[in-house]
């Protein structure tokens, strides 16, 4: 989203078992990201609608895992300067961001 740097000013880490605590105003400011995205007549906006932890990266990361990786060892990599993480880190992530979402 265009205006998703914005959120910084949202959103900070805490001690309390590296959990992200949200402020309450991220929630409207994603509303309002989402509504200027699709505002915009983007293609395929229609998955903003959706609830982001209903995403196939989230719900299906198995069955995509294969394929992403094939691009971020290839040309993604291809444009990365400097050391990245492994895909396992990546999908320890992913794991963690879908359950905070949903929370």
């Amino acid at each position: 989203m265009r205006s998703l740097p914005r959120t910084r000013t949202y959103t900070r880490l805490t001690d309390a078992g590296n959990r992200v605590s949200i402020g309450s105003l991220f929630t409207p400011l994603c509303v309002m990201c989402i509504a200027d995205e699709r505002a915009g007549f983007f293609a395929h906006t229609d998955c903003l609608v959706k609830p982001l932890g209903n995403a196939p990266l989230f719900s299906d990361f198995s069955k995509w895992r294969t394929t992403l990786e094939t691009t971020y060892r290839g040309t993604f990599a291809d444009l990365v300067f400097g050391e990245m993480p492994d895909m396992n880190e990546i999908a320890e992530i992913l794991v963690f961001l879908h359950k905070n979402i949903r929370a």
